[in-house]
């Protein structure tokens, strides 16, 4: 039998999604409540019921993610089937769309699910992809957005896994003293200045504001730091 592509491995995930029955203990969607945070409360209480939602969901990055909830809290034979249907979905929409932003910024929630599920091995994988995206997004503020999310991600696997990422970040987004990019190098700094000082160091060196730079140095040398955010609650 033939290997399925790529495609054809989306389609297929997209029919047995639709084909999944609905809980009838599935809640409505309120005012309240939205539809994103419907799905994150029932991958916990009714994980079939959170699958059949995603497609309801309008952007692909929301899509993505969300299967990524589904994935991080479904029994454990389902979890690599769910979270490698997120990774082949943001595949497809990088490839098939011209703006790569939405579905490569989405990635992190996949590989952050598959170290906190105990699938260290398709980690680097999903890192490796999100990081062949990266150089083509535009502008370099979106583009160091996608390097620090993905970082936030990595780091939980530890500071190796996170090094490809540091050094993407370093490669393709210097140079602009943008604010966001400012912070975003700070603040990467400073969170991986509990990890590796050199390595903070080096991050810090490549702000391309010079009083910034000063001021976020100054911090590193008081041995401050600041924790990874969290993809699952």
């Amino acid at each position: 039998m033939a290997t399925p592509t790529r495609r054809n491995r989306a389609v297929i995930i997209k029919r047995k999604i639709e084909a999944t029955p609905l809980s009838p203990l599935a809640p409505p969607t309120s005012q309240l409540m939205s539809r994103r945070t419907q799905i994150r409360k029932l991958a916990k209480t009714d994980n079939r019921a959170a699958l059949k939602l995603v497609p309801t969901l309008p952007d692909v990055n929301e899509q993505i993610q969300a299967l990524a909830w589904v994935g991080r809290y479904a029994e454990p034979k389902r979890i690599l089937s769910i979270l490698n249907s997120a990774v082949d979905m943001a595949t497809e929409y990088a490839t098939s769309e011209d703006d790569a932003y939405p579905a490569a910024l989405a990635l992190a929630w996949p590989l952050r699910a598959f170290h906190e599920t105990g699938n260290p091995k398709s980690v680097p994988r999903v890192r490796d992809l999100a990081l062949e995206m990266f150089p083509k997004i535009n502008p370099c503020s979106s583009r160091t957005e996608c390097h620090t999310v993905l970082l936030n991600a990595a780091i939980g696997a530890g500071l190796p896994t996170a090094d490809p990422v540091i050094d993407s970040l370093i490669a393709n987004c210097t140079g602009d003293d943008h604010w966001r990019i400012v912070r975003a190098f700070a603040d990467t700094a400073l969170m991986v200045n509990g990890f590796n000082k050199a390595r903070a160091k080096e991050i810090a060196a490549a702000i391309a504001d010079n009083e910034k730079r000063e001021v976020t140095l100054a911090r590193l040398q008081s041995s401050e730091s600041i924790k990874a955010r969290k993809f699952f609650w």
